[in-house]
């Protein structure tokens, strides 16, 4: 009978401490996924770093933006606790989908869990394939959220890139579920969010807009996207095969190559290859002017 007891009284404490599972799969076929679930990441940083690309929503919960701090989430994080909490400041959960932690809980899913700590919204990602499909009923969610996904890995890795970008000699961007620092900064992002623009350093501000009059999207190679890097010039490649790479210095200076991308800034001023018209005009202006001293001063022309 005691052993009995003792038993039933170890499976109730697995139960309360076990992880959540992640409802999701990672995919390589997106080409029956609806254009119609088209959607837009936009990350900002301060100062005036921002970066947008296509995503896909996975599951509506709400037709409000979902807008938050950016921050990895996983089961561990928690560290087995299911018990909802509270934090003074809205978050975005980026959960990887490529595995489950082997003693998970099929009784708490992931979405769920952010939702009980905090969370406004998710962001399914994949470091090895295109996107993340449900592969469980959203019914049988406790506590659903809006939940996206990128369409291309090399999108899920440009996201998960800007966490580095942001950052900066002095202080380092927060990337991990952390509620101390939730509750800390609450008031702070709170301001950045009804400014829709970060107040401070140190943290990823994310919104989520479902792109109702845009669906034209289709599945693979669908990452276009708009880079800016805290302010400073840039330089935009465009391919057609929908990869991009991203990188950045501490000066503000930045690198990036997308699918029909196109480099901004804060102001809706191009550079680099959107300047090129304006820099040929300017040359065949000066020309006559360059072939005239180089005659004059007999200097060999080309």
């Amino acid at each position: 009978m005691i052993v009995a007891l003792n038993l039933t009284g170890l499976l109730l404490l697995l139960a309360q401490t076990a992880f959540g599972y992640i409802p999701s799969l990672p995919t390589n076929d997106t080409t029956g996924l609806p254009t119609s679930d088209n959607a837009t990441a936009t990350l900002r940083w301060y100062l005036d770093g921002v970066y947008m690309d296509n995503v896909r929503q996975v599951l509506q919960a709400s037709e409000l933006d979902t807008q938050g701090v950016l921050m990895h989430f996983s089961e561990t994080m928690t560290n087995g606790e299911t018990t909802p909490t509270s934090s003074e400041a809205p978050w975005i959960a980026l959960v990887s989908c490529d595995f489950n932690v082997s003693s998970f809980n099929p009784a708490v899913d992931i979405i769920t869990l952010a939702a009980d700590h905090g969370a406004v919204g998710v962001i399914l990602y994949s470091l090895f394939s295109s996107t993340c499909v449900l592969d469980t009923d959203s019914s049988q969610f406790g506590h659903p959220l809006n939940v996206f996904s990128p369409w291309t890995v090399q999108t899920s890795k440009l996201i998960d890139l800007q966490f580095a970008s942001a950052s900066t000699t002095r202080l380092e961007t927060v990337s991990d579920y952390n509620a101390t620092w939730l509750n800390e900064f609450g008031s702070v992002v709170q301001a950045s969010v009804e400014r829709d623009s970060p107040t401070g350093e140190g943290f990823l501000l994310t919104k989520l807009e479902r792109n109702v009059k845009n669906s034209s999207v289709e599945g693979e190679g669908s990452g276009n996207s708009t880079t800016t890097e805290n302010g400073g010039n840039s330089t935009t490649a465009t391919d057609s095969g929908g990869g991009s790479t991203t990188t950045a210095d501490s000066g503000g200076n930045s690198t990036s190559g997308n699918a029909n991308g196109t480099a901004v800034n804060e102001s809706g001023d191009t550079d680099g290859v959107l300047a090129t018209p304006r820099a040929y005009t300017l040359i065949l202006t000066l020309y006559p002017v360059i072939l005239a001293l180089a005659v004059f001063c007999q200097w060999p022309v080309l």
